[in-house]
């Protein structure tokens, strides 16, 4: 009897110590799955790539990119970073390998994705468009190259100074990519399709100095080369944001700037003679402008387009602060449609659907 006793009381004691190896194990993939997905570790390679992480609990939809610090973009200016074309999705993403804020000059990537059955699949990996210089803020600019498929992204280069630059990649898909940069020290170009051979696009310079002017350039992928600067506003102040839409016929140009000095302002600037020349400034919306029976001011969301077709239909969406910041009625979006600005939502009313009684 005592050996029995003696056997049982061994088995009290052995048995929960074995039946946690189990859960230990769990408990380890569980910790994994934390590090992918609040992107928390800090394992990350000093290296010029970094490889996709696929991550299998991810939800549906989700396009593969390398673990990521994301940056704080350009906080404000909406960049074309996703192009949709029949089935063709293309998606481009700033990878920073680290957490500072903003970012260092040195670990900026450019990556983009393509899908060809409409975000079905994507590339098993994603493609790094300059492993060797410090890039950010992406913006898409779709072309035909050499009778192939390719892209133009514009956006900022930290070379042996900050720059504007354009990359060519070759061919879609492929990650055979060209850096352009622009022209003096000048930064923040942000391009658009214009044509068979060229990407219209805007540039601040001097860098970051409280006399920015802001400049028209052309830029023709096909020959790598800049040409047609021309000055579209001076003075800009230290702090700005701007935007630009090109129309189909290459010819009719919207170039904006938000405004930081006092009083805030969003302005617009309009070419029809594909940036030859760009006419008087046309101020839309200004700090202390009223809007149904509030006073609201002027911020800097914002984003500009041609309707598809279309030289003359134009319009601008952006948002509002309030003037008085604890006033949430004067915080609105509003819509210039190229002759008047429109409210289109606050915190009262939402009128995110289609009007076609208004342009």
């Amino acid at each position: 009897m005592r050996k029995i006793l003696t056997l049982l009381m061994i088995l009290l004691f052995v048995a929960p110590v074995f039946s946690q190896h189990k859960p230990a194990v769990i408990n380890k993939t569980k910790m994994m799955v934390k590090l992918d997905n609040s992107n928390v570790t800090d394992n990350t390679p000093s290296v010029t790539h970094w490889p996709t992480i696929v991550n299998r609990y991810a939800p549906a939809g989700t396009v593969p990119f390398p673990l990521n610090y994301n940056d704080y973009q350009t906080n404000g200016n909406n960049q074309r970073r996703l192009v949709v074309i029949g089935d063709t999705v293309i998606v481009a993403a700033d990878i920073n390998a680290d957490l500072g804020i903003p970012p260092s000059a040195t670990v900026g990537r450019i990556y983009y994705q393509v899908s060809y059955d409409g975000g079905t699949t994507w590339e098993t990996e994603a493609l790094n468009i300059s492993p060797s210089v410090s890039l950010r803020w992406p913006n898409i600019s779709p072309v035909i190259l050499s009778g192939s498929r390719s892209v133009v992204f514009t956006g900022r280069a930290y070379a042996t100074a900050q720059s504007g630059v354009s990359v060519v990649e070759a061919i879609l898909g492929l990650g055979s990519c060209q850096n352009y940069i622009t022209p003096n020290a000048y930064r923040d170009f942000f391009g658009y399709y214009k044509n068979s051979t060229t990407v219209g696009g805007i540039i601040s310079a001097s860098a970051g100095a409280a006399t920015d002017s802001l400049y028209y350039y052309n830029f023709n992928y096909v020959t790598g080369t800049y040409s047609g600067r021309v000055m579209i506003a001076p003075n800009l102040e230290a702090s700005f944001r701007y935007y630009i839409a090109i129309a189909n016929n290459g010819q009719n140009i919207i170039a904006s700037y938000w405004r930081s000095a006092t009083p805030q302002s969003l302005n617009v600037y309009e070419s029809v003679n594909g940036g030859t020349s760009f006419g008087a400034n046309n101020v839309i919306h200004t700090d202390g402008q009223v809007i149904g029976t509030d006073s609201t001011s002027t911020w800097f969301g914002a984003d500009v387009a041609f309707k598809p077709g279309s030289a003359t239909v134009k319009g601008m969406a952006f948002n509002t602060l309030g003037v008085t910041y604890n006033f949430p009625n004067q915080y609105k979006v509003v819509y210039w449609n190229g002759f008047m600005t429109i409210m289109r939502a606050d915190k009262n009313i939402f009128r995110f659907r289609r009007q076609t009684s208004r342009r």
